[in-house]
């Protein structure tokens, strides 16, 4: 089930990738280093503000009714109308605040486009709940469906909206209408049974839903504190540059979205039952694919950068090299730390992982405040991926002990050799262009050929996951 889980949400992190690195290579390519910066912080702005409503009680939803699917449209409905004063309280809050949030960013024509944007608020709530519900269910192929169809609703609206000479407001518009075309899709799926709800534990929801939200507002921080710095003390394209090495970066942040949310209502119900092997089992493979997939994405991104940025970006790009070799690295460390903070979460522990985000939070805005004045951009990279090390290392520690989890060190040896070689392979030659793509293939297959090799994984589990991925 997690494995299955998985791949359909791989898949529709796929799509989800596919679309919104196609709108950020078009916005990019068609803006400029100074406009592109300036969307790219205003999405992260709307994005840290939407946490709220998407972390908080969505992971509240899957939670509960993963362990009480019966009850699943009384949890529902609870959450629905909590949901939707939580989005308009934080919407007008955005709307007052903009101007004061624009010239702490040294920019005060950016008031009105956080304005736009801040209409997503209601809408993404709404679409985000329903998502809950069925990763709850572990519908997890209607899930990755609504997924997939507002990725693909929000890219062509923006595109279309851009090319029709709308520019940054076009941009931020079309945003919307992909949250809506998700929304739409999103209740139409929900089909619940109208059963007379038994009594709710509304105490226990309110106790595991705000710690859980603090803990993802104060994550995401993580993710956009070095942004901010970046757009406030240094040059206006300085914001662009960071952008795009940090989209880039986030690859595999996005893929493991996917795992933790497959994760989450799984773990849970293995809590649930108290059948702790099982959930011991569910943590090692996660670990696992972890490891499997972060390991050689760092080393090739590494090997890459410089085409990759060029392919994707252009030439005029090409200060955010450095930025996304350090990284890549910060987001994959990121992407660690988020998997094992799911399983703090589904124990219903979510002030654990807030705590230890919290103290994070503010070591990264101390390391951003002196190194950035000295290394520029590069510094605030430095001090993203420092932090996320640290917190991997507290959080990993934290996890591993509690559950005992029994993690192979031959396995791990085997993953580094393989991406250890794969990297010697990739800096034999070089590849620009479409070329590079075909690259990626080539590397990807002697990757996957000396795991086999080395036995790390088997025939079987490749004819599985293709299997699952020719029939869905």
């Amino acid at each position: 089930m997690l494995i299955r889980g998985t791949i359909y949400l791989m898949l529709s992190q796929v799509v989800f990738l596919l679309c919104g690195y196609g709108v950020h290579i078009f916005l990019a390519r068609e803006f400029g280093p100074t406009m592109y910066g300036n969307f790219g912080v205003i999405i992260s702005i709307i994005v840290w503000f939407e946490l709220a409503v998407i972390r908080g009680i969505p992971t509240a939803v899957q939670n509960f009714i993963a362990k009480d699917q019966k009850n699943a449209f009384a949890i529902k409905k609870f959450f629905f109308y909590i949901q939707l004063l939580i989005a308009t309280i934080l919407f007008i809050i955005l709307l007052v605040s903009s101007p004061l949030i624009a010239n702490l960013l040294n920019d005060g024509a950016l008031t009105d486009f956080i304005r736009i944007a801040a209409f997503d608020l209601i809408i993404y709530a709404i679409y985000a709940l329903y998502v809950s519900v069925q990763n709850g269910l572990r519908e997890f192929k209607k899930q990755a469906i609504i997924i997939s169809c507002y990725s693909l609703f929000r890219g062509l609206s923006i595109i279309l909206l851009v090319k029709l000479g709308f520019a940054l407001k076009g941009a931020l518009i079309g945003n919307m209408i992909g949250s809506f075309a998700g929304m739409v899709i999103g209740i139409s799926f929900c089909k619940l049974e109208k059963k007379k709800p038994k009594t709710l534990n509304k105490k226990g929801f309110v106790q595991f839903v705000i710690p859980t939200t603090l803990f993802f507002l104060v994550v995401n921080l993580l993710y956009n504190i070095d942004l901010w710095y970046v757009k406030a003390y240094l040059l206006k394209e300085a914001a662009g540059y960071y952008t795009s090495a940090q989209n880039l970066a986030k690859v595999p942040l996005f893929f493991f979205f996917a795992l933790s949310f497959t994760l989450l209502p799984l773990l849970a119900k293995a809590i649930e039952e108290r059948n702790y092997e099982k959930a011991v089992t569910y943590i090692s493979q996660s670990v696992r694919i972890l490891a499997l997939v972060l390991l050689p994405v760092i080393l090739l991104v590494n090997a890459t950068s410089e085409p990759l940025i060029e392919m994707l970006y252009s030439e005029k790009y090409m200060p955010s090299v450095s930025i996304l070799n350090i990284l890549i690295i910060a987001f994959s460390l990121l992407a660690f730390y988020i998997s094992m903070a799911t399983v703090l979460i589904a124990k219903n522990e979510p002030s654990i992982p807030f705590i230890i985000t919290f103290c994070l939070v503010l070591f990264d805005i101390i390391l951003n405040s002196r190194l950035i004045p000295l290394w520029g951009t590069v510094g605030a990279a430095v001090s993203t991926t420092f932090t996320a090390c640290v917190g991997a290392v507290i959080i990993g520690f934290w996890v591993f002990k509690d559950y005992r989890v029994d993690f192979k060190i031959m396995s791990l040896v085997k993953i580094i050799t393989a991406s250890l070689v794969v990297f010697a392979v990739s800096n034999l030659y070089s590849t620009r262009g479409e070329w590079l793509i075909a690259n990626y293939i080539l590397l990807l297959s002697v990757y996957i050929g000396l795991l086999i090799f080395f036995r790390e994984i088997s025939r079987e589990e490749l004819l599985s996951a293709r299997r699952l991925l020719l029939k869905h």
